[in-house]
């Protein structure tokens, strides 16, 4: 159903008060509520959205007090959509989109999602032409657990389903409700983010953020968030969860190193490298840019300097993705701190 907004105001403001269900068709907001002079969307109540409807948010923010509810038919489901300059605040666990949420032509997005009692949040960043994407967030087990050689165990609790036409980098959270404790012990190093190809698992190149997403708060099995290294091609995987790689021996990594020219500790130092005669070296910033790049026998030789203009880099936290041999996609994953 579609309401015009000059006669349908007052009996929308009246459903809020106690739920609203959309049953066919859409539903357009093309009506503002002028809260501290911005315009404002407070979902007051449960809205339930029904199969192949969509409840647009055309205002400038909505304010989660309760959940908006979508159906899940596969292939029919409903959903929450933000236009390009819509945003939300205050979802948690008690109020959220508990179901598919769309959004257009958004560069980056926080996804709130959630399902039932439980509110693990997802984020996109698109580099690349901008066409629909939704997303939806299960708490539950996914029905296969089949996965390759490279994944030790995944999340029985929860996956996301992440549906569009073109790539983007991915970002998942957890909080104390996930069971991270149970699925990485005291090892969230080798967290990763797993895709679901519709056969098996596949691991995802990504890292620890560093800091949650959310709040930026510290990153731990309590609470955090990871990201992809790359865009993910969506149309690549039909679900997502959190991982754990099969433990590999490990060369010696150095954690951190000081590129100050004083002849100390100048160098990013591997022990044991000369027995990865071709092995493939990455490391990533913040941002996901890659900084270095090793292809063969590294000999311990990077003094921090960008792989294009051979500036120094700034003091930080970097990722590294080790690939024991260079034709082999399984890696190890890690942190490095340059200082000065």
């Amino acid at each position: 159903m579609t309401k015009s907004p000059n006669n349908s105001i007052n009996s929308i403001k009246k459903l809020f008060s106690n739920r609203l269900f959309i049953t066919h068709g859409s539903i357009v907001l093309l009506f503002t509520i002028s809260v501290v002079g911005s315009a404002q969307f407070h979902v007051a109540a449960d809205i339930y959205i029904g199969r192949n409807a969509e409840l647009h948010v055309a205002v400038n923010q909505m304010d989660f007090n309760s959940n908006v509810i979508t159906d899940r038919t596969p292939g029919d489901y409903g959903v929450l959509s933000y236009a390009n300059q819509a945003e939300w605040q205050g979802a948690n666990a008690d109020a959220k989109a508990d179901g598919f949420t769309r959004i257009y032509d958004k560069e980056q997005f926080l996804f709130p999602s959630g399902d039932g009692t439980a509110f693990q949040p997802a984020r996109i960043q698109r580099t690349e032409e901008k066409t629909p994407v939704d997303l939806a967030f299960y708490n539950q087990a996914h029905s296969d657990t089949d996965k390759e050689f490279s994944i030790y165990r995944i999340s029985e609790h929860f996956y996301w389903t992440v549906y569009g036409s073109n790539p983007a980098k991915l970002s998942f959270s957890w909080n104390a409700l996930s069971g991270l404790q149970n699925l990485v012990g005291d090892q969230l190093n080798r967290l990763r983010i797993v895709g679901y190809d519709g056969e098996q698992w596949r691991l995802i190149e990504s890292g620890l953020d560093n800091t949650n997403f959310l709040d930026q708060s510290a990153v731990s099995t309590v609470a955090g968030s990871i990201s992809s290294v790359n865009p993910v091609n969506l149309q690549g995987y039909e679900a997502y969860t959190l991982g754990v790689v099969t433990e590999t021996e490990l060369p010696g990594v150095s954690q951190g190193f000081t590129p100050n020219g004083d002849g100390i500790n100048d160098t990013w130092f591997i022990e044991g490298i000369e027995n990865y005669p071709k092995a493939k070296i990455v490391v990533y910033n913040r941002w996901g840019s890659e900084v270095f790049r090793s292809v063969g026998q590294y000999n311990n030789d990077w003094d921090a300097r960008f792989k294009k203009n051979k500036e120094i880099l700034p003091e930080g936290s970097y990722l590294y993705l080790f690939y024991p041999n260079a034709d082999n996609e399984e890696n190890i994953q890690g942190w490095i701190y340059i200082t000065r």
